[in-house]
């Protein structure tokens, strides 16, 4: 599990690298683990741009991840998570 913030995912697919690595294994994204302050490099991304965002982040890496970027799972990201409303 990580957060869905581009910076926590990058550090999560580094450090969790070898176990994604294996073929059940995927990164669960959960909202309730982001940061909760409104600064802007505490504000995610809309599911779909998040995902692409991460096929470019990564990508950009030059084949460093070698695992594939669909165990990345985006699913109980519901529109609006990353509002910071109260």
């Amino acid at each position: 599990m990580a957060s869905p913030l581009t910076r926590a995912i990058e550090t999560a697919v580094l450090g969790f690298e070898p176990a994604l690595k294996r073929d059940h294994v995927k990164l669960l994204l959960v909202p309730q683990a982001q940061e909760i302050s409104n600064k802007p490099c505490d504000i995610g991304l809309e599911r779909e741009e998040l995902e692409k965002e991460m096929e470019r982040v990564l990508a950009a890496a030059d084949g460093e991840v070698g695992f594939d970027l669909s165990r990345i799972d985006y699913g109980i990201l519901e529109p609006g998570w990353n509002s910071k409303v109260w």
